[in-house]
C-alpha cells in the first residue's frame, strides 16, 4: 500500500550528514539548477531562493568560525594577563619584604596565605587577588610608592577588558550557533521544495529531476553511542 504521508516528511531531516557533503550537495544541486535555467528551464524561482538561503547560510558559518578564533584568541590573551600577574606579584614581594619584613602584619594585608594562592591564581579566583593587593598596595602608598599600585591597577584594567571582551565573543558565538540552525532548517524545507516543484516540473520524465539532487552525497554518518539527530557534524 503507498503510504502518502511519506510525500509530507522533509527527507534532510532524518539523517546525519557532514558538514563538508552536505555543502557540496547543496553546491552541486545549485549548479545543475542554474545550468537548467540557461537551457531555459523556468527553475529561476527556485534557484534564486535556494541562492539565498546559502548564502546566508554561508555568511553565518563564516561569521561563527572567525568568533570561535577570536575567542581562541582571547582566552590566550586572558591567560597571558594571568602569567604577568603572577609575575608581578612575584617581582614586587620583595619590596613588601624589604620595606615591612616577611611575617609582619603589613607582610599579611598583601600576603594573607603567602604567595601560593597568587602562584595558583586562575580565572576563578585572580578578581580577589586583584582586589587583595591593589587594596593594600593603596593603603600603604606613603611606604612603598605609587608605582606599584598603578602597576596593579594598570594590569586589573587589561584583564577586565580582555575579560569582558570574551564573554561578548562567547554570547555572540552562542546566538550565531541558533541563527545557523535556523538557517539550516530553512535551506532544508527550500530543498525538500525543490523536490516536489522538480517531481512536479518533470512528472513524465522523473530521472530529470532526481538528476538534480547527488545522493551520493547524503550517506548518513551516525556518531558513535548517540543517536542521529539530524545535526550537521562540526
Amino acid at each position: 500500500m503507498l503510504k502518502i504521508s511519506t510525500f509530507f516528511e522533509n527527507p534532510y531531516k532524518t539523517d546525519y550528514v557532514s558538514r563538508e557533503n552536505w555543502e557540496r550537495f547543496v553546491e552541486d544541486h545549485l549548479a545543475n539548477i542554474r545550468q537548467s535555467v540557461k537551457r531555459g528551464e523556468p527553475l529561476q524561482g527556485m534557484l534564486t531562493a535556494t541562492e539565498t538561503l546559502y548564502q546566508e547560510y554561508c555568511r553565518l558559518l563564516y561569521t561563527i568560525n572567525s568568533e570561535r578564533a577570536e575567542k581562541i584568541a582571547l582566552s590566550f590573551e586572558l591567560h597571558k594577563v594571568i602569567k604577568m600577574f603572577k609575575q608581578l606579584v612575584s617581582k614586587r614581594e620583595g619590596l613588601i619584604r624589604s620595606c615591612f619584613g616577611k611575617n609582619t602584619p603589613e607582610y599579611v594585608e598583601f600576603f594573607p596565605r603567602g604567595l601560593d594562592p597568587y602562584n595558583n591564581a586562575r580565572k576563578k579566583n585572580i578578581d580577589g587577588l586583584f582586589a587583595q593587593i591593589i587594596n593594600a598596595s593603596e593603603f600603604h602608598k606613603v611606604v612603598i610608592g605609587d608605582e606599584m599600585l598603578n602597576e596593579f591597577t594598570g594590569l586589573y584594567q587589561k584583564y577586565r577588558e580582555v575579560h569582558e571582551e570574551q564573554g561578548l565573543k562567547v554570547s555572540s558565538v552562542i546566538s550565531n550557533s541558533v541563527k545557523i540552525d535556523e538557517a539550516m532548517d530553512k535551506l532544508k524545507c527550500q530543498l525538500y521544495l525543490n523536490i516536489l516543484q522538480l517531481a512536479i516540473h518533470y512528472v513524465d520524465n522523473p530521472g530529470k529531476g532526481i538528476a538534480f539532487f547527488q545522493q551520493s552525497l547524503l550517506k548518513s554518518h551516525k556518531r558513535k553511542k548517540k543517536a542521529n539527530t539530524g545535526k550537521l557534524s562540526e
